[in-house]
């Protein structure tokens, strides 16, 4: 079983160097591996013509615990604020992440909060209140 969570990481040209940078000089060729499956493993990655990248898992057990993960998140708290946008949304209503400040990314990645509504809005289901 386990808990689930929703991540985008955006990295700018920059960071995206910078990771490239970090990951050759692992020595470990197991974690070298594992750090390498996780980023090729993302539901979706996309390469801007800027160079700037993103990845994105939609549902994945993100635990700091998986050496991967800590090494992944230990690199982009090293890795300046510009140069990265992260978001982890977890299965509960208030367990939402966001680090780095790259906020005006190439791909507008972002978070949103809306109300929504499981049925259809009708005279049927509303109440008359008065003014």
């Amino acid at each position: 079983m386990g808990y689930y969570s929703e991540i985008g990481l955006v990295l700018t040209k920059k960071g995206f160097e910078q990771l490239e940078v970090a990951l050759t000089a692992v020595e470990d060729k197991e974690l070298r591996s594992e750090i390498e499956d996780l980023l090729s493993s993302a539901d979706s990655q996309h390469t801007a013509s800027n160079g700037d990248h993103l990845w994105t898992w939609e549902w994945i057990k993100w635990y700091p615990e998986f050496r991967e993960i800590d090494w992944l998140e230990t690199c982009l708290k090293i890795m300046p604020d510009e140069d990265f946008y992260f978001l982890r949304i977890g299965e509960e209503h208030d367990d939402v992440f966001i680090s780095g400040d790259c906020w005006d990314n190439t791909f507008k990645m972002g978070l949103s909060r809306s109300i929504y509504f499981d049925v259809p809005l009708s005279d049927k289901n509303s109440v008359e209140t008065s003014a």
